[in-house]
Parts: structure tokens; sequence; C-alpha cells
């Protein structure tokens, strides 16, 4: 543990960059009963498998669903995060590719100033709704 209790936005990326990539598999027949047209493809899974982790992920996207409660919605989070064609395209990237895209996402983001405040946490949109998405699939 770090003898300041101020965490530091590289500290906490080199976390989450060390418990690797979060397997959801066990979420997968849960999400095959969402209640509008759109399924959630394979690529919107392995999106959020490169990218999150196991332990903080969830209470990350807890806190910030908990600060925009009509983003409870997994298709509406999914077409936010990656468009549905997109979604199609990262199935068939290696690892690798989909995290370039989804750090491309969110240096995006900040570019562009789309960022929200969790927990005094400057996080972009698309990272805090990869969280709020884990969070709905766990």
């Amino acid at each position: 543990m770090m003898a300041n209790t101020a965490m530091t936005r590289r500290w906490f990326l080199r976390i989450l960059a060390g418990f690797g990539p979060l397997v959801l598999v066990r979420t997968i027949p849960s999400v095959h009963g969402i209640r509008s047209g759109r399924t959630v493809a394979p690529g919107d899974l392995k999106m959020v498998a490169s990218f999150a982790s196991a332990e903080s992920a969830p209470v990350v996207g807890r806190a910030y669903l908990e600060c925009h409660p009509r983003e409870q919605d997994i298709e509406y989070l999914l077409d936010r995060i990656c468009p549905p064609a997109v979604s199609d395209t990262l199935f068939h990237l290696r690892q690798e590719e989909v995290l370039a895209f989804i750090r491309e996402r969110i240096r995006d983001d900040f570019t562009a100033g789309r960022t929200v405040m969790v927990r005094r946490w400057l996080l972009s949109e698309t990272e805090a709704r990869l969280y709020a998405l884990v969070a709905l699939l766990s």
C-alpha cells in the first residue's frame, strides 16, 4: 500500500493492468436475455474482458451508475462504448488490438472533454461506461 493515501491516475491504471484480462464467460447466458432487438455481440464481451479488472471495475462502475442512473442499461452502455458495427469488427481482432481501440476511445474522450467525475476520479466517459458495464454484468 502507498504511504500517501491519495491514489494517482497512473497508479490506478497500473493496478488495472496488473490484473490482466477479466473473463466474463459466466455472464454470457444472462446477457442474451436483453429485452430489445439488439443482442450482445461476442465482440462486446471481448471488449469488456480485455480491459476490466476483476475487483476494481465493478466498484468503480457501481459508483458511476449511482451518479448516472439512466445508464443502468446494458444495451445503452454498449451502444455508447462501441456501436454495433464496430463491435462486430472487434470480435475478429486480437486482444491487444481491442485494448488499442479502447485506449484510443479513452484518449479521444479526454481530448474532446468527454469526462466524468467518479468519487473524485476524473475518468473518460468510455472508461466509466466500461466499468458500469462490468458492474451490470457481474
